[in-house]
């Protein structure tokens, strides 16, 4: 109980800070790629304004550019430009700052983006990524081209992101890096911590076990004396409704007691406690049990359908899981419908056994199988003592399958309940 509490708390304030951790990540990277493209496209717009050349008079910081203009920055940029004529031919180039791109490669990455027919993108050339401008030039600039230019000509602007998309990358790859290792040590302090953090919840559960055990073990010298002296009563004065009442409420309490201590060394019980490494014919011993209970079932007024497939077993202790599904059996058998069918199956299903008891419950419609296994739930309707029990049988099976590392599962269909358990 107290591994799973823990395990528990550590994998809760692990995904909490594994959820920020991945927010942060994606909110620098986001906002870099964005810092990134902004920077590239008023880069483009910078060369175009200035006819796809750096000015030799670099304009101060400020204006509407966002990138830092430095005397420094004509080298760290490599670019080029083309001018085309309407047809796309390019009726001139400046490929002073770039030393990676001639002239057919700086065509077909004209042809590329003509193809297009957009204005700003991004392509490919040699492994290279280059981002690229086009836009229309005025008839005076136009003029400034010489004799073959014409009407309809464009300048296009190309810049190489080459380097800033590694760049880039890199942020990716060193932010996921360092987001792993970050969620790593947190996960390994808050392991060693997580006992620390859970101590008053560990010190209160194991005050309310203890007082389980010991007033449970304290309860049941009171009740032997009460069934002790009620016989003696029987056998001095008779039988009657009264010392019957009595007998019967005191076996109830007995059973109640048994249980609950039971119950409470489950919770503390561990794989290690029981011998769940030894294999057991769950075949045979579903088939006993159903030997065990066809009287109680019959007498009942209800019938129960096996279908127990041979030679499954399964790693566990025969003894609790005898005790499994009689607790499954005997909730079966309490809550079917009068006159109504109990069904037993077991099935391997990808290398799982998987035993599924069902019920005839008409009105189980609105019934929520997830307080099942809650302690002392029985519903509305076993607030009084129609029904014998005390809700805590369901919570019983669901310690045993925890400790056998299986699950269980329950739901209502077609007016049945169903209780599933994998092992």
């Amino acid at each position: 109980m107290i591994r799973r509490l823990r395990a528990r708390f550590v994998g809760i304030a692990t995904s909490a800070i594994f959820i920020i951790l991945i927010f942060v990540i994606c909110m620098l990277n986001s906002m870099n790629a964005v810092s990134n493209y902004i920077e590239v496209s008023d880069m483009l717009t910078y060369l175009s304004v200035h006819a796809g050349t750096m000015p030799p008079q670099l304009p101060s910081q400020g204006g509407r550019f966002t990138f830092r203009v430095t005397d420094e920055t004509p080298y760290e940029m490599r670019y080029f430009s083309v001018v085309t004529d309407m047809n796309g031919n390019i009726v001139q180039a400046n490929y002073d700052h770039i030393a990676t791109v001639n002239e057919s490669e700086a065509e077909e990455m004209t042809e590329q983006v003509m193809s297009r027919k957009r204005q700003k993108g991004n392509i490919i050339n040699d492994n290279n990524t280059y981002a690229y401008l086009t836009r229309p030039l005025s008839p005076s600039e136009t003029e400034t081209i010489g004799e073959a230019a014409a009407d309809g000509c464009s300048l296009t602007v190309f810049l190489d992101c080459t380097r800033r998309q590694y760049h880039q990358l890199m942020m990716v790859q060193l932010s996921v890096l360092m987001g792993t290792l970050s969620l790593l040590v947190f996960f390994i302090i808050v392991s060693l911590l997580s006992r620390r953090a859970i101590q008053p919840t560990i010190r209160a559960y194991e005050k309310q076990r203890e007082f389980i055990t010991n007033a449970g073990h304290e309860l049941k010298t009171p009740l032997a004396v009460i069934s002790a002296n009620t016989e003696v009563i029987e056998m001095t004065s008779g039988q009657t409704e009264w010392t019957q009442s009595t007998l019967a409420q005191v076996q109830r309490l007995s059973t109640l007691v048994s249980r609950l201590i039971t119950i409470a060394k489950l919770d503390e019980m561990e794989p290690a406690d029981l011998d769940i490494s030894q294999d057991t014919d769950l075949s045979a011993v579903l088939k006993e049990l159903c030997g065990t209970f066809d009287p109680l079932i019959a007498q009942s007024g209800k019938t129960i359908v096996t279908d127990i497939a041979e030679g499954i077993t399964v790693k566990g202790d025969p003894n609790a899981l005898r005790e499994l599904f009689s607790i499954l059996l005997d909730n079966a058998v309490k809550y079917c419908d009068e006159g109504g069918n109990i069904s037993l199956k077991l099935a391997s299903v990808r290398k799982k056994a998987v035993v599924t008891v069902s019920n005839d419950l008409v009105n189980g419609e609105g019934t929520d199988p997830t307080k099942f296994f809650d302690r002392f739930y029985r519903g509305e309707e076993s607030h009084n003592s129609a029904k014998p029990g005390f809700g805590i049988g369901l919570s019983m099976a669901q310690s045993i399958t925890d400790i056998h590392k299986g699950t269980i599962a329950s739901d209502w269909s077609d007016g049945q309940i169903h209780f599933t358990v994998t092992l």
